[in-house]
Parts: C-alpha cells; sequence; structure tokens
C-alpha cells in the first residue's frame, strides 16, 4: 500500500506541474472593466466632492432592486458593474442603478435612478483568460447615460468623459450635486 501511495503522489505530482504558460491567467490580465463614476462639486467643475452615505442598488429589469453593491458609505468615485448580453446580441442593453445620498437618513434621504445604455463587444484574451468585454456607450449622450427626473434630484448634471469603457484607470462618467 505504501508503494502505491507513492506511484499516485508522484503522478499527482507531475500532473500538477505540467501545465503550460497558457493555462494560467497572469495577473495584471486585462479583465471585464466596471463603470467607474466620479462625483464633483456642481459649482465648482473640477473639484471632487464626497457624496455622503451613500448606498449603491442595482435594478433589475423590471425596476426591482437587486443587492446592494456599496451601503452607506462616504465617497468621490465608485465602481460599477455593468450587465453583459449574449454575445449573439447586437442591440443595445440598459442597467439602472438607485444612487441613494444620506442614506438611512429620514429627512435627508435622496433617492435618484441612473440608466446606462451601452452595448458589449467581446475580445478573446487567451485560452487561460477566455474573453473579457468592453462596453459602448451611444455618443447621443441623453441614450448613453441619463438620470430619472423625479422632482427632487441631487444629482443636477453629468459628463461622459469616455464613451468605451475598456478599462478601470480612469472615470468614464462624472456626476455633478
Amino acid at each position: 500500500m505504501n508503494k502505491l501511495n507513492k506511484i499516485l503522489l508522484l503522478l499527482l505530482v507531475i500532473t500538477s506541474t505540467n501545465c503550460e504558460r497558457d493555462d494560467i491567467c497572469a495577473e495584471g490580465t486585462l479583465t471585464t472593466p466596471q463603470l467607474v463614476i466620479n462625483f464633483n462639486n456642481v459649482t465648482s467643475p473640477e473639484d471632487s466632492k464626497n457624496v455622503v452615505a451613500l448606498t449603491v442598488t442595482p435594478l433589475d429589469d423590471m425596476g426591482n432592486d437587486l443587492p446592494s453593491i456599496l451601503t452607506s458609505s462616504t465617497v468621490n468615485t465608485i465602481s460599477v458593474p455593468l450587465r453583459i448580453q449574449d454575445e449573439t446580441e447586437t442591440d443595445p442593453i440598459t442597467t439602472s442603478y438607485k444612487l441613494i445620498k444620506n442614506a438611512g437618513s429620514e429627512t435627508e434621504e435622496n433617492t435618484d435612478i441612473i440608466n446606462i445604455t451601452y452595448t458589449t463587444e467581446f475580445i478573446y484574451v487567451s485560452r487561460a483568460c477566455g474573453f473579457r468585454s468592453i462596453f459602448n456607450l451611444d455618443p447621443n449622450t441623453q441614450t448613453a447615460f441619463n438620470v430619472d427626473v423625479d422632482g427632487d434630484n441631487w444629482i443636477l448634471s453629468f459628463n461622459i468623459d469616455n464613451f468605451t469603457i475598456d478599462n478601470e484607470n480612469e472615470a468614464h462618467i462624472t456626476i455633478f450635486h
């Protein structure tokens, strides 16, 4: 039995060290990016401005809340994932988020809903890494990004900084509040 264990151990070592370089997705390989949103001061557009107690909740296709991805944090930048459509689909897809400022405050809580409309492009990376997606916003800003108007919006305006979302090194959208 001891000899059988040694043979099995030897086979295990041989097969586990026999990986080719392509079998491992290298750290630092570009993957599907998230949408980066900066928050800036509406009266001084070049200055970042924290959103106090921000909660970010994705919405499904029916407008129902999904589990929050950020809860009551004070931030001036967020990164949120965009939904990926089937690779055969060419129609634009929309991802919606509920951004709640002053979340949990009975008197100051304010919710705005943002909608991002885009197409998905699939890029082959390697056998180990598979595909990554990049997202292309429509140059028509009213279609690519909008805020539902509710009469009490805390998001006062926005700017699309990058229409192609292919990395997370810079902001794609700047929201002014």
